[in-house]
């Protein structure tokens, strides 16, 4: 019997051995992909997929007790923090129902925070905001004028995986893209942060209390996916760039080693990146450095990179995992002669690919899909990458709507490739909702001398499909009725839970008359002005108030400045100011009927628009970067409408000269 048992076995485990051997053999490889690298990718994605079911079906669950869910986390956080220092200030004790929360803690921001609690976290101080340890400050880019520290525990990065990647991946392997269940890499844009920790802030603070501990030291910088996260080891494997290409301190010397990694593999699966901003630079840098890269894939060197200051020990680390690929080089080669060829009538040496087919889709012909966050102001991005490069050959993902406070929704339809939807998560936040007029400003009153009118926040059961709601959140990591800005608009309910679309955030405003034009309608204006003037090579832009552009404060106007980044010469009628002007005036005035009425009055003045040369935006995320010691190009987002000062006039300084007012 015993022997009939071990036959049955061996016969089943040579039989799952010989389908997994045939499985693998039957799939499309990347090029640089060993057995085991393989192999360990078939096995992950396995395992991935089990997770992935388990937590949309998880979620499906959840989605119809989504209100009960949401009602059992808040107390859950209440109860678990109420004896931390924000609890006691705030009596959570006290707190026994959804009414008794929303009246006795009041809406916060980040100031609520700032002095009193993180500030004491800097130090050292444990049990502020959060019963668990923070693990990091999570540092905003500071392109609004201030840098903001917000709190970040474990807890956050778990649900961050549980709730958010698993469902992604369940949703791109096993739904949306089934035919990406392949052995191929994924070209992943993340760079290397620059940490800073408050050891350093402890020792140049003079006049901290006594008795505060400084041996609790956390590092600070940006909470988005990193190389040095825990675990990232384990998936390169499944990236086309090596360990060392993500160790590389600069990011235009890191952009063109992954560039040069994932030119090398024709059979590369998907591009990822936090923001479309990006991949569009990805792709930019790609037609700016085609030559080079060319060569360098020809000969398996690094040339290229040293125009970007590579260190020799980052060269001699990146060249083992070179060799000279003649071959793709000389596909890539016909590829860019063929490009040039629908640009500049230059006959390509063989006619193998078509100028009408996009070059992502020639360089890569079984990429499966982008994966980037493609919405709100990351819009016009998207549209950009995929007016250049794509040409809608390969699909958009979008997966998720996160924040340093946290994860807030996971797109669980990226079959869908309009724009991006998202489910909110009842175990990820406690979430609270503002009414948005229809002036795209929130309807709230604090005022306590007025508490008559004062408004209380809605919860999901109580919104109606359509409208846009500020997002207020408490989160796992000890912030509390926190308003962060994040504007969304309910399109509809799966079940019990709310799905959103992000439209913008509140303090992205233009407000020189009390207008508070804000940035999805800056946006709409711009690019349907660009559009209608036939300013096809718009690259970015942004608007800034007048004050900010003038050097005499005491001189400034109410008129907005709008910087337009382009790539091609334009015409001379384009370059005429007044008519430029006027164009991008009437597109405001049209979507907007506050903005309207005081140019009826004239209370706000003409805008200027100000032409600038290709790379202006690439050079203000340099500046940036540069002024903040804790940016990460993976995190900075450059808002559309600019609040400090010496970005305006780093802008104002690159202009074209006649092409402006």
């Amino acid at each position: 019997m015993k022997s009939i048992i071990r036959t049955t076995v061996s016969l089943g485990i040579v039989s799952s051995l010989s389908y997994v051997t045939y499985d693998i053999n039957n799939k499309i490889w990347s090029e640089s992909h060993t057995a085991y690298t393989a192999t360990y990718q078939y096995f992950l994605h396995i395992f991935m997929s089990s997770l992935g079911k388990h937590a949309r079906e998880r979620f499906d669950k959840q989605s119809t007790e989504f209100n009960k869910i949401q009602e059992e986390t808040l107390f859950q956080l209440l109860d678990k923090h109420k004896e931390t220092a924000l609890g006691r200030d705030l009596q959570y004790k006290t707190i026994k129902t959804l009414d008794d929360f929303r009246e006795k803690v009041p809406l916060t921001d980040y100031n609520f925070y700032k002095d009193k609690y993180i500030k004491r976290i800097v130090m050292g101080e444990e049990n502020i905001m959060t019963k668990d340890k923070v693990d990091l400050l999570g540092a905003t880019s500071g392109t609004s004028g201030f840098k903001s520290l917000i709190p970040h525990t474990s807890m956050i990065s778990k649900t961050f995986f549980l709730h958010g990647i698993t469902i992604v991946f369940d949703g791109l392997f096993s739904k949306a893209f089934p035919q990406a269940n392949q052995l191929q890499k994924t070209c992943k844009l993340t760079f290397q942060p620059r940490w800073t920790y408050t050891n350093s802030i402890q020792n140049n603070n003079n006049t901290q209390e006594e008795g505060i501990k400084k041996q609790n030291i956390i590092k600070i910088g940006p909470a988005s996916s990193s190389p040095d996260d825990k675990g990232f080891s384990r998936l390169l494997p499944l990236y086309s760039s090596p360990k060392e290409a993500f160790q590389i301190k600069n990011e235009k010397a890191a952009f063109y080693c992954h560039l040069l990694f994932a030119l090398n593999d024709k059979n590369l699966g998907i591009i990822e990146a936090n923001f479309s901003s990006i991949v569009l630079t990805f792709f930019n840098m790609l037609e700016d450095n085609s030559n080079h890269l060319i060569e360098d894939i020809k000969n398996g060197t690094l040339n290229g990179a040293l125009q970007f200051g590579m260190d020799e020990e980052e060269v001699v680390n990146l060249k083992k995992h070179l060799k000279a690929n003649p071959a793709r080089a000389l596909q890539l080669k016909n590829i860019f002669i063929k490009r040039n060829y629908s640009n500049n009538n230059v006959e390509p040496e063989n006619h193998n690919t078509t100028p009408a087919m996009s070059l992502v889709r020639q360089i890569w012909p079984h990429l499966n899909c982008i994966l980037t966050v493609t919405t709100g102001a990351f819009r016009p991005y998207a549209d950009t990458l995929n007016l250049k490069y794509v040409m809608d050959s390969v699909p958009f993902f979008s997966p998720l709507y996160a924040a340093t406070e946290g994860l807030i929704g996971v797109n669980i339809s990226p079959e869908d490739n309009q724009d991006a939807t998202y489910a909110l998560l009842p175990e990820a936040l406690f979430y609270e909702f503002l009414e948005v007029a229809s002036n795209n400003f929130t309807i709230s009153s604090d005022n306590n001398n007025n508490k008559k009118k004062k408004r209380k926040t809605l919860l999901s059961n109580q919104l109606e499909i359509g409208r846009k709601y500020e997002l207020v959140i408490t989160n796992l990591a000890g912030l509390v009725r926190y308003r962060f800005g994040d504007v969304v608009k309910l399109e509809r309910f799966e079940n019990e839970t709310p799905i959103v679309s992000f439209q913008y955030r509140q303090g992205q405003v233009m407000n020189v008359r009390g207008e508070k034009m804000n940035e999805n309608i800056l946006t709409k204006a711009i690019k349907d002005a660009s559009s209608d003037i036939g300013l096809s090579s718009m690259v970015d832009f942004c608007a800034s108030e007048d004050l900010l552009a003038v050097n005499n404060t005491n001189s400034n106007k109410s008129r907005y400045h709008i910087f337009i980044e382009i790539d091609s010469i334009i015409e001379n009628d384009i370059q005429e100011g007044h008519k430029l002007n006027h164009k991008y005036d009437c597109y405001l005035q049209k979507y907007s009927e506050v903005y309207k009425s005081y140019r009826k009055k004239e209370a706000i003045e003409m805008p200027i628009v100000h032409i600038l040369p290709k790379g202006a935006f690439e050079a203000l995320r340099s500046y940036i970067l540069k002024e903040n010691s804790t940016g990460s190009i993976t995190q900075l987002k450059i808002p559309r409408v600019l609040k400090v000062r010496k970005f305006v006039q780093f802008l104002l300084e690159r202009k074209l000269g006649k092409k402006n007012i």
